[in-house]
């Protein structure tokens, strides 16, 4: 789990059953966010993972990002190979930056 939440950006909470706390968190982290695109210096697809380092200028900032991405090749001259992928990316289950959560509360039995 740290090793998924430590490559995404997120946090991991162990070894404590305050589900509630830990939910909370998530919540107040996901209220102040920014969106940052850029294109690659390296455009082609050559399926190595490229590392991704975000700073900023300010003192006492937090900073959770994606540690990187897989640079996965593109058919660029054929559009419809090229749409024909993005239909894949789209359609399939994997959330590509988030997991899932599913939490149940039980009574414990006497």
């Amino acid at each position: 789990m740290r090793t998924i939440a430590e490559a995404t950006g997120g946090r991991v909470y162990l070894n404590s059953n305050a589900i509630g706390e830990a939910v909370r968190k998530a919540i107040d982290d996901s209220r102040v966010s920014y969106v940052l695109g850029y294109y690659s210096s390296r455009p082609e697809g050559d399926n190595k993972f490229r590392n991704i380092d975000v700073k900023v200028n300010r003192s006492g900032i937090e900073l959770r990002h994606r540690k990187g991405y897989l640079a996965a090749p593109v058919a660029v001259g054929n559009s419809r190979a090229r749409l024909a992928a993005l239909g894949r990316v789209m359609l399939s289950p994997i959330e590509a930056s988030g997991i899932s959560l599913t939490a149940e509360i039980a009574r414990a039995k006497k």
